[in-house]
């Protein structure tokens, strides 16, 4: 046979030809670099691992009770610019102390003495120049929310009557209205300290003014709890009647406790000459 001039280019078994190897090598030169813009599986994997991990753990704290501590207090830190400190202590005192030996009283009575009627004029010319410090119903204590004429009652039984009532004014035609009292106790406690306890709002009110000499004001509160204690502990009432005159609408009134329930009447102006009223059995 002829030779035609061309050569086979059939390879060789078992073999691949030059180029077809130079292909693949670049291929598995190339292949890590290609495949860094693509995620990797492996990272995919820990990220869900981890993430699982964690939901396991929380549901492990969750089943323990670790996940609902119970809230601390706030404490209050101390502080040289601390401006809110006496405004908060007021509002949520401290604890109390335990209980022992109960504390002494900041005011003791140790005597006191009533002005009788016909002690009036030495009282007001011993007191003439004091200056006088008065103290209203302005607490929630017993003696400033009990009605006037409950405490007129107490009173009666553990004093006995008044030193002054509305038949001692000296004239009705030019008095004011703060002058209208129905009733004033008089009192020198510990030999020096002058305490009045007065009736200025009548039957209708509650509670009590207290006056003494403005050099006690400070004590003054301490001085009406201690010295009418027992008026609160002991409900004692003894019966009295008086005369209690309306200003506003210039209205008499005959008031008092007979004895088993308080009464109130409105009557004609009386005769004040004649002094003060008497009860005459209940009066209805």
């Amino acid at each position: 046979m002829a030779d035609s001039g061309k050569r086979s280019r059939t390879p060789r078994a078992g073999g691949f030809p030059g180029r077809t190897m130079r292909v693949v090598g670049l291929l598995v030169l190339l292949g890590p670099v290609c495949a860094v813009g693509r995620p990797v599986r492996a990272q995919t994997l820990i990220d869900l691992y981890l993430t699982e991990r964690l939901r396991v753990q929380a549901e492990e704290l969750q089943r323990r009770g670790a996940l609902h501590m119970q809230p601390l207090p706030p404490a209050l830190l101390p502080s040289a610019a601390d401006t809110l400190r006496a405004w908060l202590l007021a509002r949520r005192p401290p604890s109390p102390a335990p209980a022992g030996e109960p504390a002494p009283p900041p005011f003791t009575v140790e005597r006191w003495r009533l002005m009788k009627k016909l002690e009036r004029h030495w009282f007001e010319k011993t007191f003439r120049e004091t200056k006088w410090a008065f103290l209203g119903s302005n607490t929630f204590s017993p003696l400033d929310t009990l009605r006037t004429q409950d405490l007129r009652a107490r009173l009666e039984a553990h004093f006995g009557p008044p030193t002054k009532t509305v038949v001692e004014l000296d004239s009705l035609e030019h008095r004011t209205r703060e002058e209208f009292v129905e009733f004033e106790y008089w009192f020198i406690v510990n030999d020096t300290i002058p305490l009045v306890l007065m009736d200025v709002n009548g039957p209708f009110e509650r509670g009590l003014v207290t006056a003494t000499d403005h050099r006690f004001r400070n004590i003054l509160f301490d001085l009406r709890e201690t010295f009418l204690r027992d008026l609160i502990a002991d409900e004692t009432r003894s019966p009295y009647v008086d005369y209690y005159y309306q200003y506003d609408t210039q209205t008499w009134y005959l008031t008092g406790f007979d004895g088993g329930a308080f009464f109130l009447r409105r009557i004609a102006r009386p005769a004040l000459f004649r002094g003060r009223p008497r009860l005459r059995g209940p009066t209805k």
